[in-house]
């Protein structure tokens, strides 16, 4: 088993629109990767600085429950921790559906649902970096 193999079991459960699922596989694969690099912090800072130092996206933080919240923060305690010590995502987080493939999107939860809404996107955006650290820490 290995970061790589958590990639391709997400990418199947993403195929299959079993997203709760791809989500948490591909939360595993990074939580992986980020122990790895970070073998000596905390699980959620560990994470969280993992894809802080991977990536760039506009999208840095969002607004939910009335308040101001890093994207890495929720994908971290929202949608990861929440997938593993509950099953499933809070009733105010969804997905959101008619999103062009390659969209990365989010949308704050207003009226008339008052939920958080992220693109499918999100899952293959996280298992990019997890696949790019895997090639790029692996010996050629």
């Amino acid at each position: 088993m290995s970061v790589l193999d958590r990639v391709e079991d997400s990418r199947i459960l993403l195929r299959a629109d079993r997203l709760e699922g791809a989500m948490l596989t591909a939360c595993v694969a990074i939580a992986a990767a980020a122990r790895v690099v970070r073998p000596n912090v905390s699980n959620r800072e560990a994470f969280t600085k993992f894809l802080t130092d991977r990536y760039y996206s506009p999208i840095r933080q969002v607004e939910f429950r009335n308040q101001v919240t890093d994207i890495n923060d929720l994908l971290y305690h929202w949608m990861r921790n929440e997938l593993v010590h509950t099953g499933d995502l809070p009733i105010d987080i969804d997905w959101m559906t008619g999103i062009h493939s390659g969209t990365l999107a989010i949308r704050a939860g207003g009226a008339p649902d008052y939920k958080l809404l992220m693109s499918p996107t999100w899952i293959d955006h996280l298992l990019t970096i997890a696949s790019e650290w895997v090639n790029e820490t692996s010996p050629d």
